[in-house]
């Protein structure tokens, strides 16, 4: 009865497109390891130029990126052949990958292979040419933003002393804008945390 009743709370808390588990599913599994004091790293995913992808192309070709990017986090876990990985989705264009600490550079480099290969794929000839897409900003000038990737934030319990939900978030977030802050990068990247406590 409380296997089902797991299960039925982790459906409800699926995000309905990418059917990937949730942010209270996201925040049970990290806390579950910490308790249990299994090693772990946690990576933080994060689609960059998707707000103009979305707003060149419309939200259903946006929602078949979210789609794709969740089949190819599984599919870079599952090639990976570790038995102890999850995938989530926080919402929007932000999802994590929870891995042993071991396996977190080949999955992290898989995960951004498998992007920049499949990603031009969701852009129409002419603008996957060009390697950009131009919208017109609220001043009606056109700006041109690259083709959609990946950054990657990563940290891991072998190097940090991880002991709650909310720290684990704040330093993988910060990676991740560490690779963010690299405005001009039109391939994806991933960054660890290498500092320790």
């Amino acid at each position: 009865v409380a296997s089902t009743l797991h299960r039925n709370q982790a459906a409800l808390s699926a995000n309905p497109l990418t059917k990937l588990p949730g942010n209270p599913a996201i925040e049970e599994e990290v806390t579950r390891r910490i308790q249990e004091n299994v090693p772990f790293a946690f990576l933080y995913v994060d689609i960059d130029h998707f707000k103009s992808y979305n707003d060149t192309y419309g939200f259903a070709e946006g929602d078949r990126i979210l789609h794709a990017t969740a089949e190819m986090l599984q599919e870079s876990l599952r090639s990976d052949g570790g038995q102890d990985w999850f995938a989530g989705h926080i919402g929007g264009d932000d999802f994590v990958v929870i891995v042993d600490p071991a396996q977190a550079p080949s999955v992290a480099q898989r995960i951004v292979s498998l992007f920049d290969e499949r990603a031009p794929g969701f852009y129409p000839d002419a603008d996957r040419a060009r390697g950009y897409v131009e919208i017109e900003n609220r001043q009606g000038r056109l700006e041109r933003f690259p083709l959609v990737c990946l950054s990657i934030g990563s940290v891991s319990s072998r190097q940090r002393a991880l002991d709650h939900y909310a720290k684990v978030v704040r330093i993988a977030s910060e990676m991740k804008t560490y690779c963010k802050s690299h405005s001009d990068h039109r391939l994806s990247r991933f960054a660890f945390d290498r500092r320790s406590d």
